[in-house]
């Protein structure tokens, strides 16, 4: 739907020159050119509502994964403005990483859930056990589909997770 990069402006479509529109906003967030054009694609006219979000946030605008355009102002939005209220809504429908990543999403589990939880106002144990949920989820699915790399299986997150038997000792 994007068709170029011009002087920092994105000059949106061909198809509808009318609705051709500078869209400069994106770029005082730091935004490369292809999460700009994702959220533009998938936003649409909501794209600033989701990006206002970075501004009282900045650390929203972070990607949540390599080599994906993903940011974590989706999930924030997701949570706000679409109610999800579990990791693996946002990771399955939502963000899509558990379809498109060949860790299913795994390497991002921590950083949604820790967005998630400070504005769903989750516990440890909560977000624990959001975050046992999704890799559950996603060890499952993986070998339902008979493609359990050894990325998903021998996931190790970048930040310890405790189990939620154990954050209630």
């Amino acid at each position: 739907m994007a068709e170029a990069l011009r002087g920092g402006d994105l000059l949106v479509s061909r198809i509808a020159p009318h609705l051709v529109k500078p869209v400069s906003f994106l770029y005082p967030h730091g935004l490369p050119g292809t999460a700009a054009e994702h959220l533009l694609d998938r936003y649409g006219t909501l794209t600033e509502e989701v990006l206002e979000l970075t501004r009282t946030d900045p650390a929203l605008a972070r990607p949540l994964a390599d080599g994906f355009p993903y940011l974590g102002a989706e999930v924030a939005y997701a949570v706000t403005h679409e109610g999800a209220l579990h990791v693996a809504d946002v990771l399955t429908r939502r963000i899509r990483l558990s379809f498109e990543a060949s860790d299913r999403g795994a390497s991002a589990v921590a950083a949604v859930s820790a967005i998630m939880g400070d504005l769903l106002g989750w516990d440890s144990a909560t977000r624990i056990a959001e975050r046992e949920s999704y890799l559950d989820f996603a060890r499952t699915a993986a070998q339902a589909a008979g493609d359990l790399t050894g990325e998903l299986q021998e996931f190790q997150p970048a930040e310890p997770i405790q189990r939620a038997s154990e954050a209630h000792s």
